[in-house]
């Protein structure tokens, strides 16, 4: 039985855990950045450790996140959530790879131009556009969990001017039925990637829709201690 998000509180999950993820995605971009800078050995290696288990993390939380939104109970699918989020860290594992190499290399865009370092902004700016992904995840998770005979809409993102080729074709063809739509807005697979505007409606309740985020200073890193400066959870802001 679809549940609203009112009742679920899955939306705001899915908000918190991201603006938790985008701090701790500066933490390890400030701390790479310093490693290499200072010429530690392991700092890159390091941080391609963290960085892939929290993409494993954002990834399982944001599907826990849409099967809460669909009606479904997460802890009876605890080994779907977990498969997800190793699923999606090793399938990103070819782009993190080449993010990777591009900290080894000190790649230009990466690097202050002023002092030739490389720049922590530049980094995490790099990093942030995992999250975007992670709303394709949440929108699986939201349709996994819906009734199997649900009407699943595409609606296309008003936000935007000119669509992509994919995503007109998939709301003509709407309804279709969990397991046939085969991708979801955000999901990385229409030629607009992860920064498709487009929205999944299920029973009349809308997914998980595109988002942007605060500036990046507002967010505590989680791992550190909050200073009396420092603002609490950024709530995630209209793309």
């Amino acid at each position: 039985m679809l549940r609203s998000a009112e009742e679920t509180d899955a939306i705001g999950d899915f908000a918190r855990l991201i603006a938790r993820l985008d701090g701790r995605f500066r933490y390890e971009a400030e701390r790479v950045a310093e490693g290499i800078n200072e010429r530690r050995s392991t700092a890159v290696a390091d941080w391609r450790t963290h960085f892939d288990d929290l993409l494993r993390h954002g990834h399982s939380g944001s599907y826990s996140a849409g099967l809460r939104l669909g009606g479904e109970d997460p802890d009876d699918r605890r080994d779907d959530v977990s498969d997800v989020g190793k699923a999606l860290r090793d399938l990103e594992s070819y782009y993190t790879a080449g993010f990777e190499n591009d900290l080894v290399d000190g790649h230009t865009p990466l690097l202050d131009p002023e002092t030739g370092l490389v720049n922590p902004d530049r980094v995490h700016a790099r990093m942030r556009m995992y999250a975007g992904r992670m709303r394709g995840t949440a929108n699986a998770g939201f349709a996994d969990g819906s009734s199997p005979d649900s009407d699943v809409w595409w609606r296309l993102g008003p936000k935007a001017e000119v669509h992509c080729p994919d995503c007109p074709v998939l709301a003509d063809a709407s309804p279709w039925r969990p397991d046939t739509l085969g991708t979801t807005p955000g999901g990385n697979d229409t030629a607009c990637l992860f920064h498709c505007n487009c929205d999944l409606e299920i029973e009349g309740i809308t997914g998980f829709q595109a988002f942007g985020l605060g500036p990046a200073s507002e967010v505590a890193p989680i791992g550190r201690p909050k200073t009396e400066t420092s603002q609490e959870e950024p709530v995630l802001l209209p793309a």
